[in-house]
């Protein structure tokens, strides 16, 4: 029986080490799974043409007023990582979910800023007319268009069921688990005893790494989960460098450095592998081939096509 600093080094008896590596699996599992949760719930960019074809096939379950929150993974602590370019703050866009579950952001600048029939004084291009004035040029007041009710009539033109503008049901809450799980793992950082390889604030600044993968690396390689270090006598707080055997502890400056790179490599690999082959990409529909019907907020209705 190996003793060093007054504790017990001897690795955990057979029935102790098979329980250990049950829990660990437990825990590593439970992290995949709701780090995948929490990517598919990630918004994914959508075309204008491409929201309008979704919305005319009936693949639009729910679609919101876009006010800029969070979903999925779009924040974690320290780099964040997003899979979808945010669109514009000045120009109106959407928050839609697909049948499958996945959401997707829409800039409806185009849609938005339609002329009224009234102003467009029947030229063939609508577009070609600055919101606010006439054919002519002449300052008008212009009627808006009413997002929500052009939404309605395209899908019932379409002869589909209009979808929930109320709320992006469960589907909006699909990174709650993976952010729960993380904030219960911070509470274990503070309160549990000191990591191995890492200092509590190297290991806090790796939990920032997004998809809970930083989480997962705990998980799989400090304690409370790893038996292994387990047996690594319990370090000072702020201690780094080798601290038993062969076990080397870093500190919060490297701690932060690791998960600066790991988060880069992570937004690189989603934005080079992952979204481009097809992790929830819409295909972009034959131009002409969507029709938006537009209701204004002063009853005038027309089509736009995409």
């Amino acid at each position: 029986m190996a003793i060093e600093l007054g504790q017990d080094l001897s690795p955990p008896p057979p029935r102790g080490r098979r329980r250990a590596r049950v829990w660990q699996g437990v825990a590593v599992s439970l992290v995949l799974g709701t780090a995948l949760m929490s990517v598919w719930g990630t918004p994914r960019h959508a075309s204008e043409a491409a929201f309008g074809a979704a919305l005319r096939a009936g693949d639009v379950t729910a679609v919101v007023r876009d006010t800029g929150q969070n979903l999925g993974d779009e924040k974690s602590v320290g780099a964040a990582l997003s899979m979808t370019n945010r669109t514009s703050s000045s120009s109106p866009s959407v928050v839609w979910t697909s049948g499958d579950g996945r959401i997707y952001r829409t800039s409806l600048a185009t849609l938005a800023g339609l002329p009224s029939p009234s102003e467009n004084g029947g030229i063939e291009d609508p577009s070609a007319v600055q919101p606010g004035f006439d054919a002519s040029g002449n300052v008008v007041s212009d009627a808006k268009v009413d997002i929500p009710r052009s939404i309605e009539a395209t899908a019932r033109a379409a002869g589909v069921a209009a979808p929930d503008q109320t709320s992006l049901g469960w589907a909006g809450h699909l990174g709650d688990p993976l952010a729960a799980l993380e904030v219960a793992a911070l509470l274990l950082l503070v309160m549990g005893p000191q990591p191995r390889r890492f200092t509590k604030w190297g290991q806090f600044w790796l939990l920032g790494i997004p998809a809970g993968a930083g989480l997962l690396w705990w998980v799989l390689r400090d304690v409370p989960f790893d038996a292994r270090m387990r047996a690594v006598p319990e370090p000072p707080p702020h201690a780094s460098g080798v601290i038993g055997g062969d076990v080397v502890r870093r500190s919060g400056a490297v701690g932060f450095g690791w998960a600066l790179v790991g988060s880069l490599v992570l937004s690189a690999v989603v934005a080079g592998v992952v979204q481009p082959r097809g992790w929830g990409t819409r295909t972009e529909p034959e131009p002409g081939s969507v029709t938006f019907q537009v209701v204004y907020d002063d009853g005038q209705r027309s089509t736009l096509n995409f």
